[in-house]
């Protein structure tokens, strides 16, 4: 496996806190300091390796090491300076709280009492103690609402404003935190847990000066530990690093001593249990604050005590303390000590060392008279036969960095024949290398790649480290690569590490034309298909070349394969060497990871962890390991595991703690929680071992957050000139130089960078980013980020950035295309791919909405073959899908199903707004058709519930007058009992239901009405379902039974009905009418028996509200009264039947009054003739007539539309 990039971002830098240990969570009221083990290694104490280190150490206690001192006086670099006043540095903690503790008004200017109602004192009481209450119970965002009501109806008091810091600090807001203790302090000076927890906030702000003046105030607070026990140790704690800050170096030393010597077990009640697990947390770094305070005082022993004491602690990366020790021994012409811890931080049973510990033995070696000593005592170290090979290996890289050049370089040679993929070596040996001839370098590499040939990349990435040009090594592997195909192999990953992509392929073809036979190169060759996205080319080639010759090429094939994604060939190859005991431990070692990576991309993450902790076994600390794991396990990775990632955390801090990731991941702690400075202090040296493009890039930004170009130019200049050939380091001084205002010479150095470099990604994303931010040229910057984009290597965040690239660009089709290969990607996506591939799908559909471009339909298509691969979507996407459907020509309801249903994973809230809004959707784009449709299927598959999502069914259904999706939708309602909800909002029901059954009656007669002039059947089906829950329904009985008798069907049952809606309320026009129509059906006329005939009823009709005004009664009476002889009082209600209906018409047309004046018209034309007007017919004549009643209930069409008041829809009549 090749060596991992720090271009693992991975979210896990929080979790570090847990690698350490042993401290409290930071609600609990009780916590645990970590204790203090004595400075060892793991294993076995240095002192008993190396009892001569033990034995001078002790002389040198009364005879210094004269040439140490000597040498550490003379260093510029070697004590602690600070620009201060030496008055300051030697100030008590004493003076320095009384000076500054008087100045809290001016942080902190005290509020102007004010006047409060005592009702309004006593009602912020309660909302305090009703929000403090939530907040103990773990609800801060709803404690939040109670608090700001109860700071606002008492101005005066300071716990509400305190409780409210308190919150914000849960939720993570530490601004606002910062400003509700501001606020609490400024109503009471006195309020210690505010004042104590403001000064740390303002500390970790960096604003040292207020936190000093806020954490004197409360220091000066008497007694400060009755108020709670761990404000002494929490006050000191912060106030020591803040004056520190500011240079009082002697108060700075008495507040940290203080400090540290917090209990290990702390057992009482405090309500600092957050802050008490921080400071237990930190006590190696204030150890360490404490030796430079004591340091910067001339305190050395002092100091070297403190150093001792901060290495001992446990720590993310002890490294500075152990430097700060190495180097205050030596001061003290301690060499001997410094010997021992700087072994102890380089030589680990387990593991080799690395490049931080490396340097400390060379510090030693060059700084003291111990050279010739710590020669035989690692010499000795690496011939003993008993000591694990790794231990063994470690002592020989510490040898080779204190041996002469040449010395050295055999050693690291030597290891690396054994260990060809020892990163920690590889790079020893380049700083080596780069200062000899370029043919002595090739001469060096060429065996070394030979033996591992996919470690070339790493091999140019150290060779491009030199101070000499470049040129004369190309030159070099040239004339090699006639005769050497390693020499090509490492030319073409030179070219490629310079930048030079065209000119890499060029030389590779060459290569392989020179050398067609030669299976490095053609192996080679397919890599580079497989890498740029050429996979099939890339499998045939390897097609041709199996089976391998021996282990390293089927190692080297099965890589290959896994670039192409070919898992299974790849398996095929790995998995027997991973099983062979024959092979060599580091090359099993490449297989075992290889294989994870296969069954990874495959998506079996259980296989990838079996293979991991068998390489684990063989290699603990390998890197690369450690970020394969991560890459599973975090929480943007393909499974999350929080235990699984703490456990990869601690196993590779134990096995490795100066390794590069655990160092990455604390750098972005840091930058988290603004500790710049130290981040950047740290980026420093991380960027200056390795040159690892994103530790500059952190660099840069850091710097740039700092406002400190001017100072990172200092130290990038002094790097380009060590080292002109990378390309990283170039662009990171035309960032800064343009960060300093110097955009003209920041300009002229990038285009320079690029005549060298043109297809370098770092240097054509500095370009990029300096004509985007500094030149305003956003179309230019564009352009430069599809040329990056085409010289990296094919990987889904770069099709992903190409799409968004494209998009941005307005060029659709390539952005399409780009997404197509990133949903279609080979291997199983993180959480953070899938989150990348559903953000650009969504911004794309949204511009296809806006901008119609993408046309609709590509759109579509795009969301669904990413739908068809993610399976659940957010639901932000999700309706992004829907809404692309739904403005579609040829969206279906399957397809928008699935679109609703990828959402429908999410919680019940976000999943019911995804299935209203999508409803909405589909009835304001006017296809109510298609929420019809859609609705059941959802329903059908995750069951609708809320009230508000059924009524806009119900909407969609009555409006697209689909019968079969009605009923559905009143059985939904009536299963989720949801009919009273959505029956209170409709704005026309004049009798409101009472039970559930009655509701869902009413909507089905509501529901009824929108069929009946197009579809009577479906009209009659849902009167018959309405009446089935509620057999008293007045207007269901009415409508129904007037149905059945103006067709002449089921007359006794009709009659039977409206006699039923007659009893009920026989006050309704409507209502009589329809009883008055049914016998007059029968043939009843007139009176007889007691019973009214139709005229009778009739003319009771018209005197009711609203029925003299009704042209279809008036009419209705007229065929009465011509059946029973009165034939001018007939044709007298014909007129007005007639009047009445044009008046309507002029109002607005409508098809049933149109048709009874039509009606009318016909009867007042035949009586003015003499002849027998057009009359209804009796029953007795039955047949098929044009129904002449204007919808249920005088006329009114019931419909269902959406409602502004409320959120997702409701019905109104």
């Amino acid at each position: 496996m090749t060596s991992p990039s720090l271009c693992l971002r991975i979210l896990v830098a929080p979790l570090l806190a847990v690698v350490v240990g042993g401290c409290a969570s930071s609600s609990s009221h009780t916590a645990r300091a970590p204790a203090s083990p004595a400075l060892s290694t793991p294993h076995d104490a240095a002192a008993d390796r190396f009892p001569e280190l033990r034995r001078l150490e002790r002389a040198q206690l009364r005879r210094p090491d004269v040439q140490a001192i000597k040498a550490m006086r003379s260093a510029s670099d070697a004590a602690v300076t600070r620009n201060v006043d030496s008055s300051a540095t030697h100030t008590s903690l004493r003076s320095v709280i009384d000076a500054f503790a008087v100045r809290l008004a001016e942080v902190a200017p005290p509020l102007q009492p004010a006047e409060v109602d005592p009702d309004a004192t006593a009602e912020a009481l309660r909302l305090y103690i009703q929000g403090r209450a939530r907040l103990l119970a773990g609800q801060p965002q709803q404690a939040m609402t109670d608090l700001r009501q109860a700071a606002q109806r008492d101005p005066a008091a300071a716990a509400p404003w305190r409780a409210l810091g308190e919150a914000s600090l849960l939720l993570g807001d530490r601004f606002g935190a910062s400003t509700a203790f501001r606020q609490a302090v400024r109503r009471d000076h006195a309020d210690l847990e505010s004042l104590v927890r403001w000064g740390l906030l303002r500390k970790e702000a960096q604003d040292s000066q207020q936190a000093a003046i806020l954490l004197s105030a409360a220091a000066a607070a008497p007694n400060l530990g009755e108020r709670d026990p761990a404000l002494p140790f929490i006050v000191q704690w912060g106030l020591g690093q803040a004056l520190w800050d500011l240079g009082y170096a002697r108060a700075a030393e008495e507040a940290l001593l203080q400090a540290v010597h917090l209990p290990d077990t702390w057992r009482l009640p405090t309500r600092f249990g957050r802050e008490l697990s921080q400071l237990a947390r930190s006590r190696s770094d204030l150890w360490l604050r404490l030796a430079h305070a004591r340091a910067a005082q001339g305190k050395t022993e002092g100091a070297l005590q403190a150093a001792l004491q901060a290495a001992a602690e446990p720590s993310v990366d002890p490294f500075e303390a152990r430097q700060e020790a190495v180097r205050l021994a030596l001061t003290l012409g301690r060499s001997a000590l410094a010997a021992r811890i700087a072994l102890e931080a380089a030589l680990h049973t387990e593991v080799g060392s690395d490049d931080r510990a490396v340097a400390l033995v060379q510090m030693v070696a060059e700084n003291s008279s111990l050279r010739p000593l710590l020669v035989r005592l690692l010499q000795a170290r690496a011939r003993r036969r008993d000591a694990p090979e790794r231990a063994a290996q470690a002592a020989r890289q510490l040898l080779a960095s204190i041996m002469t050049s040449e010395e050295a370089v055999a050693s690291l040679v030597q290891q690396l024949q054994a260990d060809p993929v020892n990163d920690a070596v590889l790079w020893a040996l380049g700083r080596r290398i780069v200062t000899l001839p370029p043919q002595r370098q090739a001469q060096i590499a060429l065996p070394l790649v030979a033996r591992a040939p996919w470690r070339a990349e790493a091999w140019a990435r150290v060779l491009l480290t030199g101070e000499a040009p470049i040129q004369p090594l190309l030159d070099a592997l040239r004339a090699a690569a006639t005769d050497d195909a390693s020499a090509a192999l490492t030319l073409v990953a030179v070219l490629e590490a310079l930048g030079r992509h065209d000119d890499a392929d060029a030389a590779l073809d060459d290569a392989v034309t020179s050398a067609p036979s030669s299976r490095l190169l053609l192996t080679a060759k397919a890599v580079r298909l497989a890498r740029f996205g050429s996979w099939k080319a890339a499998v045939q080639i390897l097609q041709g070349l199996t089976p391998p010759r021996d282990a390293v090429e089927a190692v080297h094939m099965g890589l290959a394969y896994l670039d192409a994604f070919r898992p299974h060939e790849a398996q095929g190859l790995l998995e027997p060497l991973a099983d062979d005991d024959t092979q060599p431990t580091w090359l099993r070692v490449e297989a075992l990871g290889a294989l994870a990576r296969s069954v990874s991309d495959q998506g079996d993450v259980d296989a990838a962890y079996a293979f991991l902790d068998k390489a684990w076994a063989l290699a603990p600390a390998r890197e690369d390991l450690a970020a394969l794991a991560m890459r599973l396990a975090a929480p943007a990775g393909l499974q999350p595991n929080p235990q699984r990632l703490r456990s990869t955390l601690r196993k590779l801090r134990d096995a490795n703690p100066g390794a590069a990731l655990i160092r990455w991941l604390n750098i972005q702690d840091l930058v988290r929680s603004e500790q710049l400075e130290h981040a950047a202090s740290l980026l420093q040296q991380l960027a200056a071992e390795r040159f690892d493009d994103a530790a500059i890039a952190q660099l840069a930004t850091v710097w740039s957050r700092l406002g400190a170009a001017e100072e990172g130019l200092d130290w990038v200049d002094e790097q380009v000139r060590k080292h002109p050939n990378v390309p990283s380091l170039k662009a990171l001084k035309g960032l800064l130089l343009a960060e300093a205002g110097n955009v003209e010479q920041a300009q002229r150095w990038l285009q320079t960078t690029l005549t060298q470099h043109p297809q370098h990604p770092f240097v054509l994303r500095a370009m990029e980013r300096l004509v985007r931010d500094q030149l305003r040229q956003p179309q230019q910057a564009l352009d430069m980020a599809l040329r990056r984009l085409r010289a990296q290597p094919l990987t889904f965040e770069s099709l992903v950035e190409r799409a968004r690239t494209n998009r941005a660009l307005s060029v659709p089709a390539e952005a399409i295309a780009a997404l197509r290969r990133a949903a279609a990607w080979p291997a199983r996506l993180t959480a953070a791919q899938r989150a990348m591939l559903v953000q650009e799908t969504t911004a794309l559909a949204k511009q296809a909405l806006e901008q119609g471009s993408p046309p609709i339909s590509e759109a579509v298509a795009i969301f669904a073959q990413v739908g068809d691969r993610l399976q659940e979507l957010p639901p932000v996407a999700a309706l992004a899908w829907a809404e692309l459907i739904v403005r579609s020509e040829t969206g279906d309801a399957q397809t928008l199903a699935r679109a609703v249903l990828s959402a429908t994973s999410a919680q019940r809230a976000e999943a019911t707004q995804v299935h209203g809004a999508v409803l909405s959707l589909a009835i304001e784009a006017g296809k109510p058709e298609l929420a019809a449709h859609v609705a059941p299927i959802v329903d059908r598959e995750r069951g609708l519930k809320d009230p508000d999502v059924l009524a806009l069914w119900a909407q969609a259904a009555s409006m697209s007058r689909d019968l079969s999706s009605s009923l559905q939708a009143l059985a939904a309602i009536e299963r989720e009992g949801a009919a009273l909800a959505i029956v209170s909002r409709l704005a026309r029901v004049e009798h409101k239901p009472a039970t559930e059954r009655e509701a869902v009656a009413e909507l089905a007669y509501q529901l009824a009405g929108t069929f009946y002039l197009t579809q009577q059947d479906a009209y009659a089906q849902l009167l018959e379902f309405a009446l089935s829950r509620n057999p008293d329904h007045i207007l269901a009985n009415n409508d129904l039974g007037y149905l059945l008798a103006d067709r002449g069907e089921q007359l006794d049952r009709a009659l039977a009905m409206l006699e039923r809606a007659y009893s009920l309320d026989p006050q309704r026009a409507a209502v009589v009418d329809s009883l008055a129509w049914a016998r007059y059906k029968l043939g009843q006329l007139k009176d007889a028996d007691g019973v009214e005939g139709a005229v009778t009823l009739l003319r009771k009709a018209i005197r009711l509200p609203q029925g003299g005004d009704d042209p279809i009664l008036r009419d209705h009476l007229g065929d009465a009264l011509w059946r029973v002889g009165r034939q001018q009082e007939a044709q007298a209600q014909w007129r007005v039947a007639r009047s009445l209906a044009q008046a309507r018409l002029a109002q607005g047309a409508s098809p049933v009054d149109a048709q009874t004046l039509k009606t009318v018209e016909r009867k007042l034309e035949a009586a003015r003739l003499g002849q027998e007007p057009p009359l209804a017919p009796l029953a007795a004549s039955k047949r098929n007539t044009t129904p002449n009643k204007d919808g249920p209930v005088g006329g009114a069409q019931p419909r269902l539309r959406p409602s502004g008041a409320s959120a997702v829809a409701a019905v109104e009549m």
